[in-house]
């Protein structure tokens, strides 16, 4: 179902000075769970419990509204019905689909500009947390509560591999950069990297804490995951640890990316941006320092390309969209 309307009298775009440069806040209805930027960077798409919607950011006017997911069950019989509740989406590379998931343990594929549902993806035994597409977008993984992990045909909606091994809450998916890679990590505090194509394992690794987030580097031979306070970097083929750091700031590292020539590691929480050069051991090159009030962000997403940086605030009920710089700002 396609449901088009204006939230004039929620939406508004607010543009103000940070250390970071440029930001930007958007008013929308729920910041409960993530939202995503898709590829072009003038419109976001977000979770909400009457269905995920796309808003134009510069008129912060909803664009579509989706409604397809279902009804769970729960209560303490587990036969109370309620509206399955969308946890998290993902925009394919080309911008022209959205894929998202929810309690329901079902995966939607849309064309967001029409709102028709093109294919579900259905077998997860457990409701769904992760899910992201191939570069190449003709792949769809997926992550759930119990450790399940899928990978499926983007296109026809069918289960290509079911990776085992892990066996809590999956936090954290990436792609290696061709694709042929797959690596997750749960709250068991472990990384498992597999063939996407069959669901065979390569490499298996343990962080010390809660894993936040996932990333190949561009050549896909490395793998980072940021965690709470730490920031580890492996071998992606054999596991072997190439670089660990710890972050003295003492708070969750929700995002790792590497640049685009590979050379450095950004790694970042919700208040701070550190850049890395791991040709000279992982040096610190620089730190770019975000202002939020306290206790105000409840989570934070990247773009595709790493240069804006997505959070949830609680207090204005909005989402902050800020440009951060592909390496530290010198020092004046």
């Amino acid at each position: 179902m396609l449901l088009r309307r204006s939230l004039a009298a929620l939406a508004c775009l607010l543009p103000f000075a940070t250390a970071a440069g440029q930001d930007r806040l958007l008013s929308v209805k729920d910041v409960s769970h993530r939202a995503a930027l898709h590829p072009g960077g003038k419109l976001i798409a977000s979770p909400h419990p009457a269905g995920p919607y796309v808003i134009d950011i510069a008129t912060g006017e909803t664009v579509v509204t989706l409604t397809g997911h279902g009804t769970v069950f729960g209560g303490l019989t587990g036969k109370t019905p309620s509206k399955a509740e969308v946890l998290d989406l993902a925009w394919d590379p080309d911008g022209k689909r959205l894929v998202t998931i929810g309690t329901d343990r079902v995966a939607i594929v849309w064309d967001w500009a029409t709102g028709e549902e093109l294919c579900r993806l259905e077998g997860h035994k457990a409701g769904l947390r992760q899910v992201t597409f191939s570069p190449d977008g003709t792949r769809i993984a997926t992550g759930d509560s119990g450790g399940g992990v899928k990978v499926w045909d983007s296109t026809t909606g069918a289960c290509t591999a079911t990776p085992a091994g892990l066996t809590k809450q999956v936090y954290a998916l990436a792609f290696a950069p061709d694709g042929k890679a797959l690596a997750a990590a749960d709250d068991s505090k472990a990384v498992q990297v597999w063939e996407a194509a069959t669901g065979d394992r390569l490499a298996r690794m343990r962080v010390r804490t809660t894993p936040e987030s996932l990333a190949f580097s561009p050549d896909g031979k490395s793998l980072a995951c940021g965690s709470n306070f730490d920031v580890d970097v492996w071998d992606a083929a054999t596991g072997k640890v190439r670089h660990h750091f710890r972050d003295e700031s003492g708070a969750p590292l929700h995002l790792v990316y590497f640049s685009v020539d590979g050379k450095t590691l950004v790694n970042a929480n919700t208040h701070k941006v550190t850049y890395r050069d791991l040709g000279q051991g992982g040096k610190k090159l620089g730190e770019l320092f975000i202002a939020h009030p306290p206790g105000e962000v409840n989570w934070m997403r990247p773009s595709m390309d790493g240069q804006t940086l997505v959070f949830g605030m609680m207090k204005n009920w909005g989402l902050r969209l800020v440009t951060i710089p592909a390496m530290p700002p010198e020092k004046k």
